[in-house]
């Protein structure tokens, strides 16, 4: 130990330490461990080393590709413990045409789900649908039999507040079909949705809106947002 004036006090040393003054001495605050910062916290206080909040990051629950054709895909026992649900969807069904997927949760069947799309293309600036009291929610657009065999559909599936038990359940979903790459043939749509349960979802089960198998390569990711 050695001193300066009367007001430097350091007994050992380490790559990463810091040297602050603490009102009274300066003095030696210990390396932090990885990744963690450096926080002040304010004028009348020494400062510290904190770790970042987890606030926003994704954790994934479940990356699935359909390895052949299926009628459905599934996902159980989604923990109850983020704040938001992420569906990231490539998809592609066995429909002779454009297609979309639809979703039910908790294996609820009855006529509990209300949504409603907004879609353009270069040959009608703007459409809507809205589907009402149905026994699935649409949720995302699909590409069908007629686009080029490589083509998948584009889109992202917000889930809000997923697992609290007092409101209905609601969700977002942009979402590109490239469909048969010809002027008036590609398509942008904006779907929003709601289940009529304040139950916290726990599955959710993917079918097709025409009734054909999901094809193989689709591949749909979800993630927990914390």
């Amino acid at each position: 130990s050695w001193g300066l004036a009367g007001d430097l006090s350091i007994t050992s040393q380490a790559q990463g330490d810091v040297l602050y003054f603490n009102g009274t001495n300066w003095v030696r605050l210990a390396a932090g461990t990885s990744g963690q910062f450096l926080k002040t916290q304010g004028a009348a206080a020494n400062p510290m080393w904190d770790t970042p909040s987890s606030g926003g990051n994704f954790t994934l629950i479940e990356d699935w590709t359909a390895s052949s054709d299926v009628a459905n895909k599934t996902f159980s026992s989604i923990p109850n413990t983020y704040k938001h649900l992420k569906l990231i969807c490539s998809a592609r069904t066995a429909h002779t045409n454009i297609d979309h997927l639809r979703a039910q949760f908790n294996a609820d069947t009855g006529n509990n789900y209300s949504s409603i799309v907004i879609y353009l293309n270069t040959s009608t600036s703007v459409g809507s649908l809205e589907s009402l009291g149905t026994a699935s929610g649409m949720l995302v657009t699909a590409t069908g039999a007629d686009a080029n065999a490589s083509a998948f559909s584009a889109g992202e599936v917000i889930i809000t507040d997923y697992a609290n038990t007092v409101t209905w359940k609601s969700y977002l979903t942009p979402s590109f079909n490239p469909n048969l790459l010809t002027s008036g043939n590609v398509y942008l749509y904006y779907w929003g949705g709601i289940w009529k349960s304040t139950s916290a979802i726990s599955s959710i089960k993917i079918i097709t809106n025409s009734g054909a198998n999901i094809k193989q390569n689709t591949r749909l990711s979800l993630y927990g947002i914390s």
